[in-house]
């Protein structure tokens, strides 16, 4: 398994004899996959949408025993922190069935249902479905804060429930939570927020893993090396945006610093100009002061009377 998966997909360690084993799985998501959520006590409001490129992975704990896999299969729990637990058993009681259609080593044959067909079996195309989670999570702040109102009854949660079994395709006789699945989401946070966060945070893990050609200097540098203007997403070195940044600083052009790519209109952020390794200390003070006047200006501008006189 070592030489299979990576030290963040892979980990292990024996007690009493038994191998236990973890494995982080990146479900592979379609090129436009959006999170949609809304809070079904309210059944006017319309569902909000997130485009994200990645998730959090599904956690697959493993503990084998002595006989295995000869005669036992391993014993399993499954965490997810983006799929309702009865979403999560049907995965369960799938691999269930994976081992007793095999029954032999059966470790690698789990990751990679689970990575590359959790999404199909569970009939999720582009759109994943976090009504009930963000329902539960608006519910519970409600609570924790002490504004629960009288007029939350119990057609809601029966309207939740229905909707998890209606989108995962579980029916009523077999949507039994399993106990080996596990909601890894903590009690209070928003989960659409928490998504959102690890997506961006995993497109910079993911930019600085891969090489990029800069539009400048047309080097091959990994992404460690360079940054991105966004929404455009053209790439450039370091060092180049370095320089191109001073330049425009000492000429006095700080609130309008686009992108170098040529006919591009999208702007650096503050971040992007302001870190410290983009301009040497001078020229950020220069950046700062500049800004600062501009500011200055603009408020004058903004709250002078807009009459002149002559004398």
């Amino acid at each position: 398994m070592e030489s299979i998966y990576t030290e963040e997909e892979f980990s292990y360690h024996e007690e009493n004899g038994r191998f236990e084993c973890t494995f982080k799985i990146f479900v592979n998501l379609p090129s436009k996959c959006h999170l949609s959520y809304k809070d079904l006590r309210h059944e006017v409001d319309l569902a909000q949408e997130v485009q994200i490129s990645y998730l959090p992975p599904l956690t697959l704990h493993v503990t084998l025993p002595e006989d295995y896999p000869s005669i036992s299969a391993p014993t399993f729990m499954l965490c997810s922190s983006w799929l309702y637990p009865v979403v999560l058993s049907k995965l369960c009681r799938k691999l269930d069935t994976l081992w007793e259609n095999s029954k032999q080593e059966i470790l690698f044959i789990w990751v990679e249902f689970l990575q590359d067909k959790t999404l199909s079996y569970l009939k999720i195309k582009d759109r994943i479905d976090m009504d009930c989670m963000y329902t539960s999570y608006k519910r519970t702040v409600e609570k924790l804060q002490g504004s629960q109102t009288n007029k939350e009854v119990n057609e809601p949660n029966k309207q939740s429930n229905s909707e998890v079994n209606r989108d995962s395709g579980v029916s009523k006789k077999t949507s039994v939570i399993d106990k080996r699945a596990i909601l890894d989401c903590p009690i209070g946070r928003n989960p659409i927020q928490m998504l959102i966060d690890y997506n961006e945070k995993r497109k910079q893990i993911e930019f600085k893993k891969n090489f990029y050609t800069c539009n400048i200097c047309f080097t091959d540098k990994s992404g460690e090396h360079c940054t991105q203007f966004l929404p455009c997403a053209h790439t450039f070195c370091k060092d180049c945006i370095k320089g191109y940044f001073e330049v425009k600083i000492k000429d006095g052009n700080v609130q309008n610093i686009c992108c170098p790519e040529e006919k591009c209109k999208f702007e650096a952020t503050p971040g992007q100009v302001t870190i410290s390794y983009y301009v040497n200390y001078i020229v950020f003070i220069l950046y700062i002061y500049i800004a600062f006047i501009l500011s200055i200006l603009l408020i004058l501008l903004c709250t002078c009377d807009n009459r002149f006189y002559c004398r």
